[in-house]
C-alpha cells in the first residue's frame, strides 16, 4: 500500500480535520481554566433589607396614607392604630396603588379595599399585612418578613 506524498504547503482534509480538533481543545481547556479562576472572583449582590425605617409615627396623619413605593407598601392611620399593607398583587407581583379608597392593580386589573381584601379581578388573596414596631429612637420599622393577621394595628401611644 503506498501513502499519498504530502507536497509542501497542501493540506489534506485529514490533516485539516486534525489540526481543528487540536485547537478546539486548546480553546476549551484555556475556557475551563480561566472560569477556575473566576469562580471566586464572582460577586454576590446582596438583597435589600426586609426590615426598614419609615420614618417618625407623627408624619403619619390620621386618614391619611402614605404610599412607599420604594418599600412596596402603603401605611395606614386610623383612629385604631397604624398598620402596614403590601403594594404586591397576589395575583402576579405587580404593583399595586392605593388610590382614593381601594388598590387598584394597573396590570390585570385586581381591586383590593383599603384593608387588602380582594374586591374583584384574578387576585387569589388579599394583600400582606406587615408587622409595625418602634425602633429605640422611636423611628416606626416595618417588618415585611412577619406577615401579621389582618386587623392587627400598631399603637404609638
Amino acid at each position: 500500500m503506498t501513502s499519498t506524498p504530502r507536497f509542501k504547503g497542501k493540506v489534506t482534509r485529514r490533516d485539516f480535520l486534525g489540526r481543528l480538533a487540536i485547537g478546539a481543545f486548546i480553546v476549551s481547556t484555556i475556557s475551563a481554566f480561566v472560569s477556575l479562576f473566576k469562580v471566586p472572583l464572582m460577586r454576590s449582590y446582596a438583597e435589600p433589607s426586609k426590615v426598614f425605617k419609615v420614618g417618625d409615627p407623627a408624619n403619619f396623619k390620621i386618614g391619611e396614607v402614605a404610599n412607599l413605593e420604594k418599600y412596596k407598601i402603603s401605611i395606614f392611620r386610623t383612629e385604631s392604630g397604624l398598620y402596614a399593607v403590601s403594594s404586591v398583587c397576589t395575583h402576579l407581583g405587580c404593583l399595586v396603588k392605593f388610590s382614593g379608597s381601594e388598590f387598584k392593580c394597573p396590570c390585570h386589573g385586581s381591586i383590593f379595599d383599603k384593608n387588602g381584601n380582594v374586591k374583584s379581578g384574578p387576585a387569589p388573596r388579599a394583600l400582606e399585612w406587615y408587622a409595625l414596631s418602634l425602633d429605640p429612637v422611636g423611628q416606626l420599622v416595618v417588618n415585611t418578613n412577619d406577615v401579621v393577621p389582618q386587623g392587627t394595628f400598631f399603637n404609638v401611644g
